[in-house]
Order: structure tokens, then C-alpha cells, then sequence
């Protein structure tokens, strides 16, 4: 089921919803990500969960998902049922919509040479649907300042524009390489920001470009 065709208005109040979900409340940081929340939507759609499933699921402690889960509920996206919690309707479209602007996919990128290979392990793509390519490098600091914002470290930004990826400032050897990998990916964007970067800053990059997308189309 994929949420195609989805209204311009029908995608800002999913993307204001989860933003406020993650909203650090009086006296301290939530402990969860945008993309936590998410995550998790996606997940319980289809089967309920307990906590200590989600704490596993998520990387998070139990307090944490205490928190994520009783705001989730507040916000009429979860449930809590006999066997676990569970995504409502709205919960379920939500994470949908979600999933058709904004792709996410983790790749082996080999033998490519990254600027900062340590610590890359698996690679994270996300592409973005409503942002628009790149086309230089004044648009890649843009990106790069919102991601280094929200604490990643390391990210390669480009795009895509009618199936042809690019990568501003990035060696032509090796944007070549990530072209390819990005399209193995199969990440069905047509035109759209691309971003790769560490696995471990997934949970990052996606909240950052949530908020981007946000900002783009709902404000």
C-alpha cells in the first residue's frame, strides 16, 4: 500500500505531526528522533508491540519509550491493545505518507572512498522527493549547515533529476560510484535531494530532512 497521490495538505499535517511528537518538552531533550517515531509507526501497523520489543527495535531505553509511546497516543497514532501497541488508521496513513516523500535505504557501499571512511560501516540513503537537487556547492552547505545542526557528521549530498544522480564537489570517480549505488538501491525518486551518509546517523539525517521538507512545503 504506498500513499500515492497524497495532497500537499494531507503531507504537512503528517510532517507537523510527528514534528511536534519530537518537540523536547520542559526540562530536557525527549531522548527519541523524529525518525523514531516514525519508525515505529511503521512498524506497528501491521503487528502490535510491547515495549521491551520496541526498546530493542528502536535502541532505546525504557524511558524513552515510555515517553515516545504515551505522546504517540496523545497525538491518536498508537493504541495500546492486549498484545502490545499498535498503530491506529491515522497512525498507519501517517507513516505512509511519510514513506512516499521521503525514501530511506541502507547499502554496502564496497570499496568506495569516502572523504571520512571510519566508522561508515553501511551506508544510509535518503532521498527526498519535495526538495530540489543541488546544483551547486553554495545549495550543498544549505543542506550540509541543517544536517550539521542536528548533529551529523560526514554526509555527501546530491541528487536526483529525471534518473540522472549527481553529486556537486564529489570527485567524478567516485559520484559515479554512489550513482550506482544509489540506483541499486532502487530508491524510485525521479528528482529529489539525496543524501548518504552513516548508518549510526540515520536517525539524525532523516529528522533533519523532515524538518527541511517541512519547511519547504508548509511554511
Amino acid at each position: 500500500m504506498r500513499a500515492t497521490g497524497t495532497s500537499r495538505e494531507d503531507t504537512c499535517g503528517a510532517l507537523n505531526t510527528l514534528v511536534d511528537v519530537a518537540k523536547p518538552m520542559r526540562g530536557g531533550d525527549v531522548g527519541y528522533t523524529i525518525f523514531h517515531a516514525y519508525r515505529l509507526l511503521a512498524e506497528i501497523c501491521d503487528k502490535p508491540l510491547g515495549r521491551p520489543k520496541i526498546s530493542r527495535l528502536l535502541g532505546l531505553g525504557e524511558s524513552s519509550v515510555k515517553t515516545l509511546l504515551r505522546r504517540l497516543r496523545e497525538a491518536g497514532l498508537v493504541m495500546e491493545t492486549s498484545r502490545g501497541h499498535k498503530a491506529t488508521n491515522r497512525g498507519c496513513t501517517l507513516a505512509l505518507i511519510l514513506s512516499d516523500t521521503i525514501r530511506v535505504k541502507l547499502v554496502e557501499h564496497g570499496n568506495i572512498e569516502f572523504e571520512d571512511e571510519n566508522g561508515w560501516g553501511r551506508a544510509a540513503i535518503i532521498a527526498a522527493k519535495p526538495l530540489e537537487p543541488p546544483r551547486d556547492l553554495v545549495s550543498v552547505y544549505r543542506v550540509r549547515d541543517k544536517l550539521v545542526m542536528e548533529g551529523c557528521g560526514g554526509a555527501i549530498i546530491g541528487g536526483v533529476n529525471r534518473g540522472v544522480y549527481t553529486f556537486p564537489g564529489v570527485p567524478a570517480n567516485i559520484a559515479s560510484q554512489l550513482a550506482s549505488l544509489a540506483e541499486k538501491a532502487g530508491l524510485g525518486t525521479g528528482k529529489g535531494l539525496v543524501v548518504f551518509l552513516r548508518e549510526k546517523d540515520l536517525h539524525k539525517g532523516f529528522s533533519s530532512i523532515v524538518r527541511m521538507v517541512y519547511e519547504a512545503l508548509c511554511r
